[in-house]
């Protein structure tokens, strides 16, 4: 506020007497666009339909069920999402920042993986399918691939 008082102050002083209105019409009216810029993409954030989504077992289940369905093709969450838990696992693991939790074997290709996974994942209570899916791929992949230590 102050460097703005100063700043204003310098333009009345200046040789020209209106120079210094017309630069301060042009500063209030960029500053009042861009406030308005500011107010429309913060109302845009706010009532956007776009929000994070909790990821069920359930969810996965039914995007695994329909990845292999369909011949292990097309646009689908699960491949991805399952390749992400055991890339974070083994990444983690690599920094020594996590014990290994299971013992993949390296040959193992992703559609097996979904296969095995979703096998896994029918066995389990529906109850249990309620929580969350990071969990159940974490559970089924210890379960299908114990580490023998």
């Amino acid at each position: 506020m102050h460097l703005f008082i100063r700043f204003r102050r310098n333009l009345s002083l200046s040789s020209c007497p209106n120079s210094g209105k017309l630069l301060q019409k042009q500063i209030t009216t960029f500053g009042a666009r861009l406030m308005h810029k500011f107010i429309l993409l913060a109302l845009l954030f706010v009532f956007s339909p776009v929000r994070a989504e909790y990821l069920t077992g359930y969810d996965l289940l039914e995007q695994c069920s329909s990845f292999i369905d369909n011949d292990y093709s097309g646009d689908n969450l699960c491949p991805a999402f399952i390749s992400g838990i055991v890339g974070v696992h083994d990444t983690f693991m690599n920094w020594g920042q996590h014990k290994q939790e299971w013992c993949k074997p390296a040959d193992i290709d992703v559609n097996n993986l979904v296969r095995l996974v979703t096998y896994e994942m029918r066995l389990i209570s529906p109850q249990t399918l309620t929580y969350g899916a990071e969990n159940l791929v974490a559970f089924a992949l210890v379960k299908l691939f114990p580490c023998n230590q």
